[in-house]
């Protein structure tokens, strides 16, 4: 990854944190409450995982060419929304953990993450481009 890239991934990554903690922590938190939840988050875990997301979310936005914070949004929210809700399925088939509403909520939850990290991402991206495409 060069330093551009790396930079939108940190951006990225950041941005999952701080949307994270809005929506898990402060808006829904008694909706996503399950009985494996840990009495208080370790952070230690959390924001290398966040930032793991946002290489992901950079270096795919990168490939993808998303220049623009609408580009980064869309792509974002598509990705996002695939993640959880691939996973939420499996958890569902394999596991007790949470009911299907949770998990199809949190895959909407991810996808208006992944959408603003994107469009994070998207601007960074674009950012110095002119009119003219260049």
């Amino acid at each position: 990854m060069n330093t551009k890239t790396l930079i939108a991934a940190a951006a990225g990554g950041l941005t999952l944190f701080v949307t994270g903690g809005l929506v898990y922590v402060l808006l829904l938190a008694d909706f996503f409450t399950v009985e494996v939840t840990r009495e208080s988050a370790n952070l230690l875990y959390i924001v290398p995982g966040e930032l793991v997301f946002g290489c992901l979310l950079a270096w795919v936005l990168s490939c993808c060419g998303a220049s623009t914070v609408l580009d980064g949004a869309k792509y974002g929210a598509l990705i996002g929304c695939l993640i959880a809700l691939g996973y939420g399925l499996l958890l569902y088939g394999a596991t007790t953990i949470a009911d299907l509403t949770y998990h199809l909520a949190d895959a909407v939850v991810w996808a208006v993450r992944f959408a603003c990290a994107g469009a994070v991402i998207g601007w960074w991206y674009g950012r110095g481009a002119t009119d003219n495409g260049e």
